[in-house]
């Protein structure tokens, strides 16, 4: 979209009546059997919202099936199990429970074309319903509701204004858009590229020396080291667990590193502190600030521990670190993490890919607030993922 364009159909979204709920009639016949491919984390979520919603499932399938498995009291089978005759093959409404990433259309029509082949006809795959279930933040829609009517028009398109491609743009009005409805088919997808490392962005210090922010198990280092040399690499990840699968990555990868790599089990914010740290049973962690409100979106808390968060600019500037690239996927933390990186962002003038799609608002807030420390950023918005998700701010000289 243009610049115009983009405007227009900001305006439109934020003229439309906010939506609370989302219509499975787009996706299943409820007046017959319904049947969930994918007996796992997706799966069961859905099925506890299809329960909620009245509707009565028939059985899950899953390829992985045992005899005798139960998801919610309710039979997994395997999708050529004999039991599913061929007249409950016809009629039955399939929902294919699964969340894949925009390149993995190829495995999406695999299922398809497989379940076709075992007689099922009447196939079913939902963005917007899978949205509902997956998006790993605490925000409700009357939350998002709130968010949009609290900051008005005149930051949001203040924020649109800042963005430097007509991509970037497609997808800022496109989530919007989409968060607005619920309806998330609606969302632009950044195709052919890599989420921090090929963003179709034309980034100017590059990634020499590299602050990993949500380093999680070293899966960004992976990919860093796939397509550039690494000077420096530098990683915060806050959940223990998955620190100790970080550590090991970076010990096996250290070679590769040219000269120096330091790793922190911390959270990053923007005041030094101790929080707690909820441990979700899909693997998504979070900090539980005093003043949140959670949400249940159906995610088991496995357990929730005390972390402690650091600021950016104590830690880099205490180990003279001066990065060239900072990355950000902090669960909703990303701008507290800012707050607490101002002299670093000011003084280095990093190039920058923060996650913008953990609050609603952060897709306005966070460019925002970094123009206002570094007016010479350009800005430019990807969309590497499905229904919003990881939706990433660049931001370059």
């Amino acid at each position: 979209m243009n610049k115009l364009e983009a405007k227009r159909h900001v305006l439109e979204t934020l003229n439309m009546p906010q939506c609370y709920s989302y219509d499975l009639s787009k996706y299943i016949d409820v007046n017959e059997p319904v049947i969930i491919y994918g007996a796992g984390n997706v799966g069961k979520h859905t099925g506890k919202i299809f329960k909620e919603k009245g509707i009565i499932i028939y059985a899950f399938l899953d390829r992985m099936a045992i005899p005798g498995q139960l998801v919610l009291d309710i039979p997994v089978y395997l999708p050529d199990d004999n039991i599913l005759d061929a007249s409950i093959r016809k009629k039955a409404n399939v929902f294919i429970a699964i969340s894949f990433y925009p390149d993995e259309w190829h495995k999406r029509q695999e299922i398809i074309e497989y379940l076709k082949h075992l007689g099922y006809e009447n196939i079913s795959f939902g963005y917007s319903h899978l949205s509902s279930l997956c998006v790993p933040q605490p925000f409700s829609l009357e939350a998002i509701d709130i968010e949009l009517s609290n900051s008005g028009e005149t930051r949001i398109l203040r924020a649109l204004d800042l963005l430097q491609d007509d991509h970037s743009r497609s997808v800022f009005a496109s989530n919007l858009r989409a968060h607005r409805t619920f309806d998330y088919d609606l969302t632009v997808n950044s195709y052919n590229t890599i989420q921090y490392f090929k963003p179709d962005v034309p980034l100017k210090k590059g990634y020499s020396r590299f602050v990993d922010c949500g380093a999680m198990n070293g899966d960004s280092l992976v990919k860093l080291l796939n397509y550039y040399n690494c000077d420096e690499y530098y990683a915060f990840e806050a959940n223990i667990k998955i620190y100790d699968d970080l550590s090991k990555t970076v010990d096996e990868l250290k070679g590769k590193i040219k000269e120096k790599y330091m790793t922190f089990p911390l959270g990053v914010g923007k005041e030094t502190n101790e929080v707690n740290f909820n441990i979700r049973a899909s693997g998504l962690s979070y900090c539980d600030l005093e003043e949140s409100k959670e949400v249940d979106l159906g995610y088991e808390i496995l357990e929730t521990d005390k972390i402690k968060i650091v600021r950016l600019d104590d830690v880099l500037m205490e180990n003279n670190i001066v990065p060239t690239m900072i990355k950000m996927d902090i669960e909703g933390s990303e701008i507290d993490a800012i707050k607490g990186c101002q002299k670093i962002i000011v003084n280095a003038e990093p190039d920058l890919a923060i996650c913008v799609y953990h609050k609603v608002a952060d897709l306005w807030e966070i460019p925002l607030l970094l123009y206002e420390l570094v007016p010479n950023y350009q800005f430019y918005l990807r969309s590497h993922h499905l229904n919003t998700w990881e939706t990433v701010l660049y931001a370059t000289l």
